[in-house]
């Protein structure tokens, strides 16, 4: 494992649009590492696929929300403690 990796096991991380290309990779690539994920974005479409082919809802807190709505956004940066 790299350097950079072995300073990330073991830490928490606050992903917001968690659900989408990027998000999903990036969620996969910490979950490999071993890094406690939580996320937030809007409730997937169903063209956007690759969040359950990765199967990261087993792995990943997810907060189904939209990023504008300030309270729900701050209680679940505040409960994922990143």
């Amino acid at each position: 494992m790299p350097d950079f990796e072995r300073l990330l096991t073991g830490k928490r991380v606050f992903v917001t649009g968690h659900s989408g290309f990027s998000g999903s990779w990036l969620c996969a690539w910490f979950r490999r590492v071993g890094i406690a994920v939580s996320g937030y974005s809007l409730v997937p479409e169903p063209h956007e696929v690759l969040f359950g082919q990765l199967d990261l809802a087993a792995d990943v807190n997810s907060t189904w929300a939209d990023i504008l709505d300030l309270e729900t956004l701050k209680d679940a940066m505040r409960d994922a403690a990143p």
